[in-house]
């Protein structure tokens, strides 16, 4: 009986536990909607939403502001549009949102909707959005209010903006792109600007696969507009972008490397093979899907030194195509050679390691001979189109990569 009756005692003292955390809540509840009754009412008689949150009209609202980087979901190369996940902080003092704390059962902070008080119009300049999509029921409606009139707020947003990209060094480029944020409607003397670091916040920031940021600077400056007569701050959050080539780097100057150097198997297939040619024209249609498919990874106006770079080999193809024709025919020419082309023949023969030219002087065999001495000479003229193409293939790839980016390009590949 006594465990029992133990057992009943310990269930009461636990019933009544519960039963007064529950009063307890019920009685914070109803304190803080009695709170923002009260602040919602006194807003509306002592203040309006579209008015400034200050009792005395000559005093400025300062405005803390700080954009919170969250991911880089796009960098459209060739609309040169920048689009990212942001949050962006604002704190401000509201001076009809105060109240006792002692009056509220203890009560320091509350949240209410955004669209019931006020709120600072600021905005980022170069962007390509509508605005801020405020829903009911999510985070960017509501506010959070202290005791003291501070108001802080958090609202999210997916932000298209406007950067100018040059993307000459692409795919080893880097890129600077600045966010521009200021008030709409508010000028210096209604609202003031305020950084809360020297860089937008970067703590939560996921990493990009195709772009690292190496920079982040915030400036503030004061500018005034032919439109108006005031001064305007507006924040500047500058981000430096350096885009990671190893994809690109494999995908697209890999191929027209390894396709630079096909060119020069051109000069050792034997003029007698008809295939000749129509390696050339592969190489040439090769080239030219490459060129395609750069044009969408570059705005049009750029000047790109890997478009260059495809230029320049398919300039080269298109006059391997056109001397191997003449190569072709000069192999199968069976008439005499002239005397002075013989003589130049003989001394290509040595400075390029040749055979010898064999002497006409079976009648009988003459045509034989004359025609050994042109397959000779175009023997020769290969030799001579491969050399000139390996040197014009290290200018061309010295002018495109310098040497800073060539070893870059080494370790990526």
């Amino acid at each position: 009986m006594s465990d029992v009756g133990g057992e009943c005692t310990v269930h009461v003292h636990i019933s009544q536990d519960l039963v007064d955390v529950c009063i307890i809540k019920l009685q914070h509840l109803a304190r803080e909607r009695d709170l923002v009754q009260f602040l919602l009412r006194r807003y509306e008689t002592e203040a309006t939403v579209l008015s400034r949150p200050v009792k005395n009209s000559s005093d400025p609202v300062i405005v803390h502001f700080r954009p919170s980087i969250r991911k880089i979901l796009d960098m459209d190369e060739q609309n040169q549009v920048f689009t990212m996940y942001i949050w962006m902080s604002h704190i401000w003092r509201d001076e009809f949102l105060t109240w006792d704390p002692d009056e509220y059962g203890g009560l320091k902070h509350t949240r209410l909707p955004a669209h019931r008080i006020w709120t600072p119009d600021i905005v980022l300049y170069n962007s390509l959005n509508a605005g801020h999509e405020m829903k009911k029921g999510d985070s960017n409606f509501m506010l959070l209010v202290h005791h003291d009139g501070e108001v802080h707020w958090f609202p999210r947003v997916i932000e298209r903006s406007s950067c100018d990209l040059e993307a000459s060094d692409f795919p080893f480029d880097e890129q600077r792109c600045v966010l521009k944020y200021g008030s709409w409607i508010h000028s210096t003397r209604e609202l003031e600007m305020e950084l809360m670091e020297e860089s937008s916040d970067m703590t939560e920031f996921t990493p990009n696969t195709e772009w690292e940021v190496i920079g982040n600077l915030a400036t503030k400056r004061t500018t005034k507009y032919k439109c108006c007569e005031n001064l305007y701050d507006d924040l500047n959050y500058e981000l430096v972008l350096r885009r990671k080539p190893a994809f690109l780097a494999r995908f697209m100057i890999l191929p027209a490397i390894l396709l630079s150097f096909m060119v020069l198997v051109i000069f050792w297939i034997p003029p007698q093979r008809p295939d000749r040619t129509g390696l050339a024209m592969s190489l040439f249609t090769s080239f030219m899907v490459l060129l395609l498919l750069l044009v969408d990874y570059t705005p049009p106006t750029s000047k790109s030194k890997l478009a260059s770079f495809y230029c320049y080999d398919i300039i080269a193809v298109a006059m391997a195509t056109f001397l191997s024709v003449i190569v072709v025919n000069i192999s199968y020419k069976t008439s005499e050679m002239p005397a002075a082309l013989l003589h130049i023949l003989e001394k290509l023969s040595l400075t390029l390691c040749l055979r010898e030219p064999r002497p006409q002087i079976n009648p009988d065999s003459q045509p034989n001979v004359a025609r050994g001495n042109w397959r000779l000479f175009a023997l020769a003229l290969d030799r001579i189109f491969f050399f000139l193409y390996v040197i014009y293939f290290a200018l061309v790839f010295a002018f495109t990569f310098p040497f800073g980016k060539s070893s870059s390009l080494i370790l990526w590949l």
